[in-house]
């Protein structure tokens, strides 16, 4: 959570941070560069009138980190980013990042969730990707990968098979959520990343992407996210 504006902190970590490794890869005579961005590029690039970048300075400085890499391509030079969803999977003995959602899914209180969904991808198969990434068949270009679409009800259920009962939280309830946690931010000077009370209508919404690109680009296999939500539940609970 930055410092308003917070554009400045993102841009430093995506932005500039980027085209220095662009640069520096070019001057030691490298080839291919693979860089790993968010589907929140492909959702701001699909729908304008979402206004993303215009709402949310993590998204905006994704959309710049695209932009500053495809920019150093020539014709000896080429760079493939792979728009990723959410990552499922875990490294042994390390928390995962959703943890803290994993362990309410688990607990004995009611769930309360949104409507919507997400694509998906795990932590093996972005590898599977990235080696594929690596061959010339792969053109320089933006690619959003995923292996699975889940609405958050399905997205539950893979973490917590045994949850049956999932009460939908009213929009306007999320709204003024969100509402109040950007006043308590700016109070604290601060800005985050995502502006909650707009991100709702996209966290709300069917963030789904195409699977057929994984099959005409990157014969990703299909079968690991299984092994990847048990993994992550497993270093999330014990």
């Amino acid at each position: 959570m930055p410092k308003a504006p917070a554009i400045d902190f993102f841009r430093k970590a995506n932005v500039e941070n980027t085209r220095k490794v662009v640069k520096a890869a070019k001057t030691a005579g490298l080839k291919k560069g693979i860089i790993l961005t968010s589907y929140f590029g492909y959702f701001a690039r699909k729908y304008p009138e979402w206004k993303l970048t215009e709402y949310h300075p993590y998204i905006k400085s994704r959309i710049e980190q695209e932009d500053v890499a495809l920019a150093e391509v020539e014709e000896n030079f080429s760079i493939v980013i792979l728009q990723l969803p959410y990552v499922i999977g875990a490294m042994k003995g390390k928390p995962p990042l959703l943890k803290p959602l994993i362990k309410y899914l688990h607990s004995p209180l009611p769930t309360f969730f949104m409507k919507g969904g997400t694509a998906v991808i795990s932590v093996r198969q972005i590898g599977e990707a990235i080696v594929k990434s690596l061959e010339d068949t792969i053109l320089s270009n933006i690619y959003p990968i995923a292996t699975r679409n889940y609405t958050w009800d399905q997205f539950i259920q893979q973490i917590n098979p045994k949850k049956k009962k999932i009460i939908h939280i009213p929009k306007v309830f999320l709204h003024v959520f969100g509402f109040f946690v950007n006043i308590f931010h700016k109070l604290q000077g601060k800005e985050g990343g995502l502006n909650i009370e707009k991100y709702i209508e996209m966290q709300t919404s069917e963030q789904f992407l195409d699977l057929g690109q994984n099959e005409k680009f990157f014969d990703i296999c299909k079968d690991d996210l299984n092994n990847a939500f048990e993994e992550m539940v497993y270093e999330s609970l014990n």
